[in-house]
């Protein structure tokens, strides 16, 4: 994240840097989507009013912000720098509802969908209110949890050309408890501790279509 001029960018005008970073991140989503054979490859999520989005990627769009590769280093960046920063408005308790609103209402591309799983593990009351069309879609759940299952372990060579400081920063964020615990853990413990979650949870889980093989493991593991 220190590597991208959005991090510094985004505590000193926010609106400004999120929406260049937007813009950023649906373009390389588009650039990646006219490459792929099944270009219509997304993420559905829907409304309590019965509004629906449709978020354009696959597991690796999803997964994003947590890639570590050379090439495309300021998409990378710029998504790690997002979640870095949301991360610190979260641990000191700022309200990011109408951080968490935008991002949704603004974006076409699953990558920031991926930063906002990580919202809702860091504060799972998100997923209580501005964050719950997270649990319309079991595509999504399933391919958070692929992301940590099939994840490599940490590039310490990387950290080790980069310094004692920036290592031990760069090493303490890829173990941080957020990226190493999935989405679906966080609705399962949400769900044990909040009867009023729960309920409101079982009622969407049930709207979940029931043919599909995403539907059907993600039920099994939530149900």
């Amino acid at each position: 994240f220190w590597n991208s001029p959005f991090f510094p960018f985004l505590f000193e005008a926010t609106n400004e840097a999120l929406d260049g970073l937007l813009a950023l991140v649906d373009f390389c989503t588009q650039r990646w989507s006219d490459e792929q054979d099944d270009p219509a490859a997304s993420i559905q999520l829907r409304w309590p009013d019965g509004t629906e989005r449709s978020y354009a990627g696959d597991g690796r769009v999803l997964d994003w912000a947590h890639t570590r590769e050379a090439s495309n280093s300021q998409l990378y960046a710029a998504l790690d720098a997002l979640e870095r920063w949301l991360w610190m408005r979260i641990s000191a308790g700022v309200d990011v509802d109408d951080v968490c609103a935008k991002l949704l209402a603004k974006t076409n591309s699953a990558a920031i969908l991926g930063v906002l799983c990580d919202c809702a593990k860091l504060a799972p009351n998100l997923l209580t209110g501005v964050l719950a069309p997270l649990l319309t879609s079991p595509l999504l759940i399933m391919r958070d949890e692929q992301r940590l299952r099939y994840r490599y372990g940490s590039d310490m060579f990387a950290w080790y050309r980069a310094g004692e400081q920036l290592r031990t920063i760069g090493f303490e964020w890829e173990q941080a408890a957020h990226r190493n615990t999935s989405l679906l853990q966080t609705i399962i413990e949400l769900r044990r501790g909040d009867g009023a979650f729960d309920r409101e949870a079982s009622s969407i889980f049930a709207a979940w279509p029931a043919t599909t093989v995403d539907s059907d493991l993600s039920r099994r593991a939530l149900i």
